[in-house]
């Protein structure tokens, strides 16, 4: 088949093939950096997020409790694709923002397991030491206490 039935149609038949090429090539060239562009922008209440991880897990003493130690993993979640290569080189500042809500934990803050609230005091220490509003939410995939 190939090529020579298209050259075989008729002329009509064969400008409905090519202006329907056009079209979808055009789609295409509209639709895909349109989406590729979005930055988290198109939906405030359902943004797009992107992973940014802060490194290794924060082992921190327990404040009141002197036999008691906290061990957790930080992933943030960002709004901006750029922010998560830009912070890289920041990336001590952030930590040491963890670090401050963590050694601020007590004894019932762990035990009672809101780690909701937990989160979003790091998502807001992070978004206040990096003068900015691009660390959307926090989670742990390691979050353990033990006492010694």
């Amino acid at each position: 088949m190939g090529l020579i039935p298209i050259i075989n149609r008729n002329e009509g038949d064969c400008m409905k093939v090519i202006i329907r090429l056009a079209l979808l090539a055009v789609i295409c060239a509209v639709l895909i950096p349109a989406l590729s562009a979005c930055d988290g922008e198109a939906d405030p209440n359902n943004p797009v997020v992107y992973v940014y991880e802060v490194g290794d897990d924060f082992i921190t003493n327990v404040k009141g409790a002197p036999t008691m130690h906290l061990r957790c993993e930080v992933i943030f979640r960002l709004t901006s694709k750029k922010a998560v290569t830009s912070f890289a080189d920041d990336n001590d500042i952030i930590r040491d923002s963890v670090i401050k809500v963590l050694r601020e934990l007590t004894e019932e803050d762990i035990l009672n397991g809101d780690l909701n609230a937990i989160a979003q005091e790091l998502v807001d220490s992070a978004n206040e030491a990096m003068q900015t509003d691009v660390f959307y939410s926090a989670t742990f995939p390691t979050f353990a206490a033990s006492k010694r």
